[in-house]
């Protein structure tokens, strides 16, 4: 469902959380799998971005 509206798993979850859908352990949890995700993509795109190194020049 967030793939398809273009938002993320959390932003999804959030209104279930505000509607009594889920509980808050539930989110909680969710959300400190979230971040962990997101800090391991931004350490990608961010190892992606840096200058090569000496031994892929060869």
């Amino acid at each position: 469902m967030a793939q398809r509206c273009g938002v993320s798993r959390e932003a999804v979850l959030r209104p279930l959380l505000t509607l009594g859908r889920t509980t808050l352990a539930f989110y909680d949890s969710k959300r400190a799998d979230f971040q962990k995700i997101y800090t391991q993509l931004e350490h990608r795109k961010n190892r992606s971005k840096a200058a090569p190194s000496i031994t892929t020049w060869r």
